[in-house]
C-alpha cells in the first residue's frame, strides 16, 4: 500500500519478487496515488513503474473510479448509521470528489453525532487528508502557493485570461507556472470554447488554500 512513498530497498525487493517468481501462483498488489508520484521526490518510483512495464512484469494497472453522489450516500450511511440527507451528502461529495479514503476519513470526523440543521457548508477537513493535501502544497515554493490561491479564489475552474488579469503577471511567467502545476497534478486542463481554462484535480486543495487565507485573516 502507498508505494508512491516506498523507499529504494523496498522497490529493489518488490522488483526481484516480481522477477523471480513470474512462474510461481503469487499475485503481487500495489497500490499508489498517481498525483503522488508525479512528485519530484518520487522519481525513483516512476523509475520503478518504467522498469516493470518495459519488463513486461506488470500484468495490469487498474485506475480506481471515484464514487458518484449517490454512493457517497451510500458509504455515508454504511459508516455512520445515520441518515445524512440531501445537503450533506452534497456537502461530502463536493469536499472529497468520490474519493472513498477521503469519505471514509470525513464521516469519521463527524463522528455520531448528528451535524446540525445548516452546519454542512463547511465540513471539518480531516487531518489524514490536511496532511496529503499540505504535503502536496508544500512542494511549491511560496510564489507558486499565492497563484494557486488567487486561482482558488476564482472558483474550482478558472479561465487562464482572468487569472492573468487578476495577478498582473506576465503572460509567459504564469504560463510557466501553470505547468508546474500541470506536471505536478494540481491542476488540469479542461476544455473550452473561450480561452484556456484550468480546474483543480481536488476540491480539497482548492478548500485547504481558502481556509488558510482564512485562517490568517
Amino acid at each position: 500500500d502507498d508505494m508512491h512513498y516506498a523507499d529504494e530497498l523496498t522497490l529493489e525487493l518488490t522488483r526481484y519478487l516480481a522477477r523471480n517468481f513470474k512462474t510461481t501462483p503469487i499475485l503481487i498488489v500495489v497500490s499508489l496515488r498517481p498525483e503522488e508520484v508525479k512528485r519530484p521526490e518520487a522519481a525513483h518510483v516512476r523509475a520503478f513503474l518504467d522498469d516493470m512495464r518495459r519488463e513486461g512484469v506488470m500484468d495490469a494497472e487498474v485506475k480506481l473510479q471515484r464514487l458518484t453522489r449517490e454512493e457517497v450516500g451510500e458509504l455515508f450511511w454504511a459508516l455512520a448509521r445515520w441518515e445524512p440527507g440531501a445537503e450533506m451528502v452534497d456537502a461530502v461529495y463536493r469536499l472529497t470528489d468520490g474519493i472513498p479514503y477521503f469519505v471514509e476519513e470525513v464521516v469519521k470526523s463527524l463522528g455520531s453525532a448528528r451535524p446540525a440543521a445548516g452546519s454542512s457548508s463547511e465540513l471539518p477537513i480531516p487531518a489524514p487528508i490536511a496532511e496529503i493535501v499540505q504535503r502536496q502544497l508544500m512542494a511549491f515554493t511560496a510564489e507558486q502557493r499565492e497563484l494557486l490561491r488567487d486561482a482558488a479564489h476564482i472558483g474550482i475552474d478558472f479561465e487562464f485570461d482572468l487569472l492573468l488579469e487578476v495577478t498582473g503577471r506576465e503572460e509567459g511567467q504564469l504560463l510557466d507556472l501553470i505547468d508546474d502545476f500541470l506536471r505536478q497534478g494540481v491542476l488540469a486542463e479542461i476544455s473550452s470554447s473561450r480561452s484556456d481554462t484550468y480546474r483543480f484535480t481536488h476540491p480539497a486543495v482548492r478548500e485547504m488554500l481558502l481556509r488558510q487565507v482564512g485562517d490568517r485573516k
